[in-house]
């Protein structure tokens, strides 16, 4: 089948918070190969840490993807009080972030409530 990689640059925090987050990249390595799963640490490597050199690279390419796909990009987030599906750059569905974690859209802080939630 084949391998998916990528070089990308990101902050230490937003690569902690998509680990154990399913990941979907479509067929991006032919029709039907429907590449998905959950990012695992060690799917991982840092490659460095200078902040030189990174910024150089992001000046250089014009992006915070240097080669390849990035992971973070094909993050799905679901909101944790109804499920409903959401992803971390809206493109999904709208969504709100409270304290760091992603919900969607209808979620009402206040009553802890998602308009999308079954009534039990």
């Amino acid at each position: 089948m084949g391998d998916l990689e990528g070089m990308f640059v990101a902050e230490e925090e937003e690569v902690e918070q998509a680990i154990g987050h399913h990941c979907y990249f479509g067929e991006v390595l032919g029709k039907y190969s429907e590449i998905y799963g959950d990012l695992e640490r060690d799917s991982l490597t840092v490659i460095s840490d200078d902040q030189e050199k990174i910024e150089w690279l992001i000046k250089l390419m014009g992006s915070w993807t240097i080669s390849g796909h990035n992971p973070l990009h094909s993050i799905h987030y679901d909101c944790p009080n109804c499920d409903w599906p959401i992803c971390e750059d809206g493109s999904w569905y709208p969504y709100k972030e409270i304290n760091g974690k992603y919900y969607c859209e209808s979620y009402d802080a206040e009553t802890e409530h998602c308009d999308n939630q079954d009534d039990e």
